[in-house]
């Protein structure tokens, strides 16, 4: 185990160049013919050779009429020199795809809401045009992203009406008011646009207390001095959305949240301020230096955010 042990030292002690001088030598098969090769003169190369024998305590050279041959030992570090610089120049090369955007992971949350807006396709997109980035994406509730956020758990997150916090930066946002939604046979449907306190008798579904959309109801249900009548509590927008589409009541989500649905559902306006002024944000940990594959997926978000505030036409 001592042998061992000095060994793995002696190995680690061997610069760069000196390895350079050895393998133009075991190349070359002459110590002149490695010193035309490296630029250097006969004396360089045989000093740095003798000085890797003398640290590993071994021959790795043996001179006879007709020049030099490697030892068994000298063999053993041609490989490894060899082995050593072709996995250097890997590196360099994943390195320089990870620096450029082509490689790397990307540890991003959403809104179960965002996907069903256009954010899978973008996605598959974004994929196809950086097959060696992966993606690690999961749906979770606002106040649970900025938690993992500011764990530094998670590089990015896509958040609906965030508390925003001095540990996060908001790198894009985008104005997505609430909307009630409810079956096209529903009295309300024909509106255009309704205070929350409408719908205070009528049996509502609503997200989880972690939401952000939920918050935003609070807040409007405080300043107007009223509650609504909450008969479901889901973290799944597709059972709020099929109580609405029953009949069974109403439920409140951001118009990007019911995009493309087909299914008897109709949207009304709401005017309270929370609501009308609900906003969804792209959020980082302040202080997190993203890598060059975030950065081209946060750039690639921020661009499907634009579209998220026009999304006004009904289900």
């Amino acid at each position: 185990m001592q042998a061992r042990g000095r060994l793995a030292r002696a190995l680690r002690s061997i610069d760069d160049r000196s390895l350079q001088y050895f393998r133009a030598a075991f190349d070359a098969g002459s110590i002149r013919g490695a010193a035309e090769a490296m630029g250097v003169a006969p004396s360089v190369v045989s000093r740095a050779v003798r000085a890797i024998e003398l640290n590993l305590g071994v021959p790795l050279l043996e001179r006879g009429r007709r020049g030099i041959r490697a030892t068994v030992a000298g063999e053993l570090l041609a490989q490894h020199a060899q082995e050593r610089w072709r996995l250097d120049e890997r590196l360099i090369e994943e390195l320089s795809a990870v620096e450029g955007g082509e490689r790397g992971i990307v540890r991003f949350a959403i809104g179960e809401g965002f996907i069903a807006a256009t954010f899978r396709t973008r996605t598959a997109r974004f994929l196809a045009t950086h097959p060696n980035v992966t993606l690690h994406a999961e749906t979770a509730g606002t106040e649970q992203m900025l938690e993992r956020l500011g764990a530094g758990e998670l590089d990015l997150a896509l958040a609906f009406s965030p508390r925003l916090t001095p540990a996060l930066d908001c790198l894009a946002e985008a104005a997505t008011p609430v909307f009630a939604v409810m079956s096209r046979g529903h009295p309300c449907a024909g509106a255009e646009r309704l205070p929350l306190s409408a719908f205070a008798d009528v049996p509502s579904a609503l997200q989880l207390t972690r939401y952000g959309t939920r918050r935003a109801i609070e807040q409007a249900e405080w300043l107007g001095g009223f509650r609504l009548r909450k008969q479901v509590e889901s973290n799944s927008i597709a059972l709020l959305l099929e109580f609405a589409r029953e009949g069974s009541g109403v439920t409140f989500l951001p118009r990007f949240a019911i995009h493309g649905i087909d299914g008897g559902l109709a949207t009304v306006a709401l005017t309270d301020g929370p609501l009308v002024g609900a906003r969804s944000m792209l959020l980082k940990k302040r202080g997190r230096t993203l890598g060059a594959a975030a950065q081209l997926f946060a750039a690639d978000i921020t661009a499907m955010m634009a579209r998220l505030g026009r999304m006004d036409d009904a289900p």
